[in-house]
């Protein structure tokens, strides 16, 4: 009778998990439905989170890209596609941002996309990627093993921004970004002091501040 007992009470501890988990979903759900996210439970979960960069710091003063690409000017809201497929061509898949763009998953309804995507889009690829969550000096140590190094900028729910690092000197990052005009004489299109890219990589999304997606072959 008591381990009956205790069995009709674990049944009813289950089944009130299940039931909460249940509900917590669909009202996940019907909040991003009305909020016009144009996203569903499954992009959520889907979300990995950036791991902590534990790689001994080691870069030279100064670094710029060898092996570069082509720049391309995207449409609005499309810079993940657009700065990964820059990377992509430098590790030699020819893909043009537009074709990348409408490959990648993990929309919102304003064609921004979540990093999940830039994930998939490197793996669909058979490539290796990490995204970290670092610091400049982990982020420039990175970026010396030679290939581009894409990172997120902005301000909170402001603006979100991919951009993509292709070398840094003392005071100066060097950037493609894929929202300016481009220019193929320098390799890159945009500069910023390190107090200004500091400033947009810390974009004070929670979990989410001063990451940065790293490509092996």
């Amino acid at each position: 009778m008591r381990y009956l007992k205790k069995m009709n009470l674990f049944k009813k501890i289950v089944l009130f998990l299940l039931s909460t988990v249940i509900a917590f979903n669909i009202a996940l759900q019907l909040v991003l439905t009305l909020s016009g996210a144009g996203l569903t439970v499954l992009d959520i979960y889907a979300q990995t989170l950036p791991r902590e960069d534990t790689k001994a710091i080691n870069y030279s003063p100064g670094y710029f890209m060898e092996t570069k690409s082509y720049f391309e000017k995207q449409e609005k809201g499309q810079c993940a596609g657009f700065s990964s497929a820059y990377v992509l061509r430098v590790l030699g898949e020819e893909i043009s941002g537009r074709d990348n763009y409408q490959e990648l998953g993990h929309k919102f309804s304003n064609g921004y996309v979540m990093p999940q995507a830039l994930i998939d889009i490197f793996e669909k690829y058979n490539y290796q990627v990490n995204m970290f969550s670092g610091n400049l000096e982990q982020l420039k140590t990175r970026l010396n093993q030679g290939k581009p190094v894409i990172v997120l900028i902005g301000h909170f729910v402001s603006w979100q921004h991919y951009v993509t690092v292709v070398g840094y000197d003392e005071d100066t990052i060097f950037l493609y970004d894929s929202n300016m005009d481009t220019d193929n004489s320098r390799g890159y299109n945009r500069t910023m002091t390190n107090e200004e890219f500091l400033s947009q990589w810390k974009n004070e999304i929670p979990f989410f501040e001063q990451i940065y997606f790293v490509v092996e072959q």
